[in-house]
């Protein structure tokens, strides 16, 4: 556009110049700057509609990433999204020496819930969950829903026992957020089980498979608590 501005202004100078001759005409081949306009205004929409179009493109392929990314429900990254940030986490706390952990989060007999509210309920009871879990983490942490009513927790720089404070105020924000629906308070809580980096492991999914263990055991110990692996 500024480039055909330019040559329409050259164009429009030559029309009003004093010194041409009288029977010079723009619109004839005698004109160089004839040829450059018409080369121009023939390209414009040619150049013009194939960036619109790759704009177009580029923010649907953005959209489309987001989506696959992303939990439609709560809003958080989804499965494979915490899986790709988990290996990446992994690979720069092997390369710094430093800690990792993960902590793997399930709602308690929230099936119960779904039966005996419905499933819109159970929808809100997950968004108010994932709310809590946000809200506690920090900005280089990561929260997604993994699937169902379980949440992953990345915690970046964390030894176990930070890790387990992290998760315990998670479970008391949980247990104590006032969950209400059609009037009535009802109760929800959390059992967590976390893991953190050892020197023996050998990817993120080690860690992800301790933390899914004792997460079983704090189910198998009476719920609505925290097992470090």
């Amino acid at each position: 556009l500024v480039l055909l501005a330019v040559c329409v202004t050259i164009r429009l100078a030559i029309y009003l110049s004093p010194e041409i001759p009288s029977d010079f005409m723009i619109e004839k081949e005698a004109s160089g700057w004839n040829l450059i306009c018409n080369i121009m205004l023939a390209m414009l929409p040619i150049v013009g509609t194939t960036g619109f179009l790759m704009l177009c493109s580029d923010v649907l392929r953005g959209k489309l990433e987001d989506a696959a990314a992303t939990d439609y429900l709560t809003s958080l990254p989804n499965r494979r999204s915490v899986t790709q940030r988990g290996v990446q986490m992994f690979d720069e706390a092997v390369q710094s020496q430093g800690s990792f952990a993960v902590a793997v989060v399930d709602i308690d007999i929230f099936k119960s819930l779904n039966d005996r509210y419905g499933h819109e309920a159970g929808d809100r009871a997950l968004v108010h969950v994932a709310n809590r879990l946000r809200a506690e983490t920090r900005a280089n942490d990561m929260v997604a829903r993994s699937g169902g009513e379980e949440f992953t927790v990345l915690f970046s720089d964390m030894d176990s026992a930070r890790a387990r404070a992290a998760a315990e105020r998670m479970r008391v924000s949980i247990e104590q957020g006032n969950f209400w629906w059609a009037e009535q308070l009802v109760p929800i809580t959390v059992s967590t089980g976390v893991a953190t980096r050892r020197h023996d492991d050998k990817c993120f999914e080690d860690i992800l498979r301790r933390a899914d263990q004792a997460l079983y055991r704090a189910k198998s110990a009476g719920r609505n608590r925290i097992e470090v692996a």
